[in-house]
């Protein structure tokens, strides 16, 4: 959660080169479907959602 937070805040230059490998696997504890995916390809996908949300008239 800390990594997620300085990456939000601050990119993702924030968060200590040690601490990507811990902070960048999901644990899956909130959402246990997302448990072993990577947060780095999941924020990745994220414009090509929401551009294709805005095509279809969701965003």
């Amino acid at each position: 959660m800390v990594g997620a937070l300085c990456g939000a805040a601050s990119g993702a230059a924030a968060v200590p080169g040690e601490w990507r490998r811990h902070v960048d696997e999901i644990a899956g504890v909130l959402i246990p479907d997302l448990k072993g995916l990577s947060l780095t390809a999941l924020a990745g996908r994220l414009p090509a959602a929401a551009s294709e949300a805005d095509v279809r008239g969701a965003g």
